[in-house]
């Protein structure tokens, strides 16, 4: 409404949620199953759960992604989990982050200039990770050719991966997370780099002695998925490769010393 009051009703039309008053016009609402996003005029951005009646983070601005000269947003979207997509202009898509509680990039089109995993031509995929980088693709045109140094393009893949990795898990997409991680194995592998290697391993084995209930930030399940069955696939593309044979096998028999133990 013109005064900021929101209504929502359910389809038979009962009110679901007290009215609202965002303190100016929404100009885009948007749902996903029971989220709802709602965007005042004014930035101010909301993001509730209808049905347990709750926010997912408290209200919150767009005005930083708006910072570069002449940005728009373009389209606003949620995701089940409440997570927002916002499109901007400036060829950037951000969700906001309420652990964080930071504005967070989820892609750009800086990725297409030279990884490996630009998925730019997939627009219409049902992955939604996919289709930020389609729309991203569609909206900035083609990049104009320069040279690079050799390391370029594995910096900018494995960089990219990375995103995608954080972007999956905000956005809570299981099977682009693992497909992610997965093609981020490979390219370590082929580029024979140890040290990330045995850091993402770390990352995924958590604490060697960790036990359900003990108290520890290491969580052992990412986006529904337990770690230590992520990172069996994850050593088996390692074993496959050239220089991290040995970190691999190494690190499998410690995998199954922890299963051993985790069933006494």
């Amino acid at each position: 409404m013109q005064d900021g009051s929101v209504n929502v009703y359910s389809h038979a039309g009962r009110r679901m949620i007290p009215s609202l008053n965002l303190g100016s016009p929404c100009a885009m609402i948007q749902s996903c199953k029971t989220a709802l996003l709602l965007l005042a005029v004014s930035g101010k951005l909301t993001c509730l759960n209808v049905k347990s009646q709750a926010a997912y983070f408290p209200p919150t601005t767009v005005d930083p992604l708006l910072s570069p000269p002449n940005c728009t947003i373009l389209s606003a979207a949620v995701r089940p989990n409440g997570a927002p997509i916002i499109q901007c202009s400036s060829g950037v898509t951000y969700s906001f982050d309420s652990q964080l509680c930071s504005w967070i990039k989820l892609s750009e089109r800086w990725w297409a200039e030279g990884s490996d995993v630009w998925q730019g031509r997939q627009r219409a995929n049902k992955d939604v990770v996919a289709s930020i980088e389609g729309a991203i693709s569609a909206m900035a045109g083609t990049a104009e050719h320069r040279e690079r140094p050799e390391w370029w393009n594995a910096a900018l893949t494995l960089g990219h991966l990375e995103s995608k990795m954080h972007a999956a898990k905000a956005l809570e997409s299981p099977s682009e997370y693992k497909q992610a991680l997965l093609l981020y194995a490979r390219k370590i592998a082929d580029e024979g780099f140890r040290a990330k290697g045995e850091e993402l391993i770390k990352d995924l084995f958590g604490p060697v002695f960790w036990r359900p209930g003990r108290e520890d930030c290491w969580c052992p399940m990412v986006v529904g998925m337990h770690k230590r069955d992520l990172l069996r696939e994850v050593l088996s593309v390692f074993a496959k490769s050239k220089t991290l044979t040995k970190l691999a096998l190494d690190w499998q028999d410690m995998l199954k010393k922890a299963a051993n133990d985790e069933t006494v």
